[in-house]
């Protein structure tokens, strides 16, 4: 039986086809991966942190009320990770991780939507994991006034995008005795927890880790 030889348009056309069909199919494809490895690391930086805090409460004895230990809690909690380095404050210029631009803000990270976002709550500590994982803590006056230390746990590390909050950065409270808490409006201390995706706000973004945790498709779902 004699083959049938395609012609040049022929090839064209179904090279065209395939191109169409790969640019219709590989972002969802892209998209989908990205949000099983956010996902993926949320949860094992979530363990490990939880983890952490059991582990420092049992072995230190220690209260975690913040005017008891004031801004020592990094240090405590930095004994049960593998620490790479200590960046230390936000606001100490040129020798931190995250250095504050001409204007005195923070504009390596955004908020949930793109947008500007509020870094004061998170400027009194930053430590790099040897996963490259990075913590911040709020652990100075404003903790001691609320009476409760912020973590912000950036789960693929400062020095990969998107650096947003709700998408790789995710803030936690941790309770009195050491309990790792996920807040939001109704359960949170600082009572300015936001997840919208609607809203500009410099603070939206602080409330994602309670629906990262609860909804399923959370990370399949984040604004662009």
């Amino acid at each position: 039986m004699e083959k049938k030889a395609f012609t040049l348009a022929e090839v064209l056309i179904t090279l065209g086809i395939i191109g169409v069909v790969a640019a219709i199919t590989i972002p969802g494809l892209i998209t989908s991966y990205r949000a099983i490895v956010l996902e993926s690391q949320f949860k094992e930086q979530y363990s490990r942190l939880a983890q952490a805090l059991r582990m420092m409460v049992k072995e230190e004895e220690i209260s975690l009320v913040p005017k008891d230990i004031r801004g020592n809690f990094s240090k405590y909690l930095s004994k049960y990770y593998n620490i790479s380095h200590d960046c230390g404050n936000i606001n100490i210029g040129t020798k931190g991780c995250i250095t504050l631009n001409a204007e005195g803000y923070v504009d390596h990270y955004k908020n949930y939507t793109g947008d500007k976002i509020e870094f004061s709550y998170l400027d009194d500590g930053t430590i790099v994991l040897n996963d490259g994982t990075t913590l911040f803590f709020e652990q100075g006056n404003q903790a001691i006034s609320k009476g409760s230390y912020l973590i912000g746990v950036d789960i693929n590390g400062y020095l990969n995008k998107p650096n947003r909050l709700g998408h790789d950065l995710f803030i936690f409270e941790v309770g009195e005795n050491g309990e790792l808490i996920a807040p939001n409006p109704q359960t949170g201390k600082w009572h300015f927890y936001q997840c919208s995706k609607t809203s500009n706000s410099v603070v939206n973004g602080y409330g994602c880790a309670a629906k990262a945790i609860q909804d399923k498709g959370y990370f399949k779902n984040l604004p662009k």
